[in-house]
């Protein structure tokens, strides 16, 4: 299980489509999650405030299977503008264990000045690209 705390922009935004996969869920508020394998192989999971979710899998860089999307368990609450969290990825999604694999976390926000983009481990380039995983980093596991 993953958990999150994120903080909303009052003028945060959500898909008005209904709840559960979402495509294009990166152009609303959200929380993205990826998870590489040894092999550059890696997982992209999207999740949203208002409970809309994606998930998908890649060979290499932004290079998707032709596989059809894997289902999400995914539970959210917004209290004011404190958004929690949580989602169960199964770990037979991991190629290798969880140690072997590098990770990132990025949130989106809305903002009235336009977007916002925060990253676990930071991204050195001034336009976001979540897929490099030259940011991603080992999870401290103990």
């Amino acid at each position: 299980m993953v958990e999150f705390v994120a903080h909303l922009k009052p003028q945060y935004i959500t898909p008005d489509s209904p709840v559960g996969f979402t495509k294009d869920l990166w152009k609303y508020d959200v929380v993205e999650f990826f998870f590489c394998h040894p092999d550059g192989s890696y997982i992209e999971i999207e999740v949203g405030p208002a409970g809309h979710w994606l998930v998908y899998e890649f060979s290499s860089y932004r290079h998707p299977l032709d596989t059809m999307p894997r289902v999400l368990r995914y539970e959210s609450r917004v209290l004011g503008l404190r958004w929690e969290g949580k989602f169960f990825m199964p770990l037979a999604w991991l190629k290798s264990s969880l140690e072997q694999c590098r990770v990132n976390a990025y949130q989106i926000r809305t903002a009235t000045s336009g977007r916002e983009y925060f990253a676990w481990r930071s991204i050195p380039t001034l336009a976001p690209d979540f897929h490099n995983a030259g940011c991603f980093d080992f999870l401290p596991i103990t």
